[in-house]
């Protein structure tokens, strides 16, 4: 089975990714491709909380609290899940999505996550879209002032040290730099389509 691994950034079109994944899934299942259906949401973002470890960023943090100990905990549960999907289905290929594990941290942190994945397959791939920093900085801003009317400095893009902290856990990395249109192209979205 080959792992698809999809660690989004911000602003690169996860949502929609995650959403077209979750509503395909009858086609996906033609295709031998298994996106799982967890909690009945289209994101895997629980796959992030040992790479967080005690630094959530606020959706994780508002769904399962600042205890590290229970935050692995639910982890392992939500992961059991996702390898009961996969021992039912024997999918050729599984696909995983989340916007959190797009950020920097400590190896280590990524080897609870990383001993799961290869407990189903040593094929990982890890797929990370990053925009243009002229292009992400809009997006980031317009994004901060249609949220809260006021105007700060957005976060600032790392791609190099996002890069460098999932190269030691030994997966393939393919990154590629985001483009809405191409993204909507590949998906079969409309250009009013929100990413």
């Amino acid at each position: 089975m080959r792992i698809f691994l999809h660690i989004g950034t911000g602003r690169t079109g996860t949502q929609a990714l995650q959403d077209y994944l979750k509503r395909n899934g009858a086609g996906l299942d033609q295709a031998d491709v298994l996106y799982p259906i967890l909690e009945r949401r289209n994101h895997h973002n629980a796959l992030a909380l040992p790479v967080c470890g005690p630094n959530l960023p606020r959706y994780l943090l508002n769904r399962y609290g600042g205890d590290v100990a229970a935050n692995m905990a639910a982890f392992e549960t939500f992961f059991d899940e996702i390898e009961a999907q996969v021992r039912a289905r024997n999918p050729a290929t599984l696909v995983l999505s989340s916007e959190f594990l797009g950020r920097e941290f400590p190896a280590e942190r990524g080897e609870r996550l990383f001993a799961r994945l290869r407990a189903l397959s040593d094929d990982i791939t890890v797929l990370v879209y990053f925009r243009s920093p002229a292009d992400y900085y809009l997006s980031a801003t317009l994004q901060t002032l249609k949220a809260s009317g006021n105007l700060k400095h957005p976060n600032k893009q790392i791609a190099r040290r996002i890069i460098q902290s999932w190269e030691p856990l030994g997966a393939r990395m393919v990154i590629r730099e985001y483009n809405r249109a191409t993204l909507l192209r590949e998906l079969e979205l409309e250009p009013s389509d929100t990413l």
